[in-house]
């Protein structure tokens, strides 16, 4: 029961970050056409797209363990793709 409230929760996270971008996009546009862009500005769209993406990892992650996916394989992938994080280790499994 907590994995899908969790994955309502990392959803629901996930789209609203997707909504605010989509809906400042205009006017980040017009900011940077007419060179006026405050540092303010420029944290506040790093911090709205690198939170979304973290929350799109994360959904990704709570998913493919719901799905019952092979998490080896997912880090495998995630490990050459370069999105896994430097402190994640990766252990080899002897057959």
């Amino acid at each position: 029961m907590i994995e899908f409230l969790l994955l309502v929760l990392y959803g629901t996270t996930t789209a609203c970050g997707i909504y605010i971008i989509h809906r400042h996009r205009q006017y980040f546009y017009e900011r940077f056409q007419k060179g006026v862009v405050s540092v303010f500005m420029l944290a506040m769209l790093f911090f709205l797209l690198a939170y979304t993406f973290n929350m799109l990892i994360v959904l990704l992650f709570r998913l493919a363990e719901l799905l019952g996916v092979d998490m080896a394989t997912w880090l495998t992938w995630l490990h050459y793709t370069g999105l896994l994080p430097n402190s994640v280790q990766l252990v080899e499994l002897s057959y």
